[in-house]
């Protein structure tokens, strides 16, 4: 998946609440938030208001993915996911990541870390900061086209 860059702690103040978290860029832009909670809520508000009010703040002009992160223990993470022009969604390869780069980073979290999102459990592997990324997990064939 490629080499994770972490950013600064930003203070992201939306119409309901203040939310602290970081920047994780895995080649697209993320935005990552440690919660306490099952619900996965920010100051009593739920994740996916929060998510769609911090996607398109001004600090994120090309908009960015809102990743609510709840730790279970140091190897393995829960996730919620709010994706830039999709909205709340079941799964996200790059999103995986930059939650568990996060974790692994800044929380205590080591590798390779169980990310459990509502879609299912991946794995991610990352020795240390300036190194490769992997992500592991299963795949469906969930729908098949043509396109003329």
């Amino acid at each position: 998946m490629g080499q994770p860059e972490v950013g600064g702690e930003l203070s992201i103040e939306t119409t309901s609440v203040r939310a602290i978290g970081r920047e994780v860029s895995m080649g697209n832009p993320h935005f990552v938030i440690l919660v306490d909670n099952e619900e996965f809520s920010v100051a009593g508000q739920s994740w996916q208001v929060i998510g769609a009010e911090i996607c398109f703040q001004p600090d994120f002009p090309h908009q960015t993915n809102v990743l609510f992160v709840r730790i279970v223990s140091s190897a393995q993470i829960e996730i919620r996911i709010f994706e830039r022009g999709v909205g709340p969604t079941t799964s996200s390869g790059t999103g995986s990541c930059a939650s568990a780069t996060a974790a692994i980073a800044l929380h205590g979290c080591h590798s390779p870390l169980t990310v459990v999102a509502p879609g299912g459990a991946q794995t991610v592997t990352w020795d240390k900061p300036g190194s490769e990324l992997h992500l592991t997990g299963p795949a469906a064939l969930i729908a098949r086209g043509e396109a003329y």
